[in-house]
């Protein structure tokens, strides 16, 4: 505990971190360089990259409001974690939606609804 793991491992980056092979034959990398991902998504569906980055920015505004009002904090009762205040986040953040119509309000091509909605599998 304390230590700093930097100093006992060496961290390498995996890139792509998955590769997508569609039934059409079609495939899609996922990595961390913006700029392939933009040349990627841009082939399957015009606009697309700009919402790849609308949807990242959700899911980042949504983990750290989550984290602020839940995570991050101790509950000495239900009475505490299940309050209206909560209750108002869940609803607020679509907890409780499905994920593949969430993804679906962001692209069109049933391809990338798949490629960023399979992952709720596992």
């Amino acid at each position: 505990m304390g230590d700093d793991l930097d100093r006992h491992l060496d961290f390498l980056r995996v890139d792509p971190c998955y590769k997508i092979h569609f039934h059409d034959g079609t495939s899609l990398e996922l990595t961390a360089d913006l700029q392939r991902m933009e040349q990627q998504l841009e082939t399957f569906e015009r606009g697309s990259f700009k919402n790849f980055l609308s949807l990242l920015r959700q899911g980042h505004d949504n983990l750290h409001k989550t984290l602020a009002a839940i995570a991050h904090r101790n509950f000495y009762s239900l009475f505490e974690f299940f309050s209206l205040k909560n209750g108002l986040l869940i609803w607020k953040l679509g907890v409780l939606r499905k994920h593949y119509s969430y993804v679906s309000a962001h692209f069109s091509d049933p391809r990338l609804r798949a490629a960023f909605s399979f992952q709720d599998m596992y």
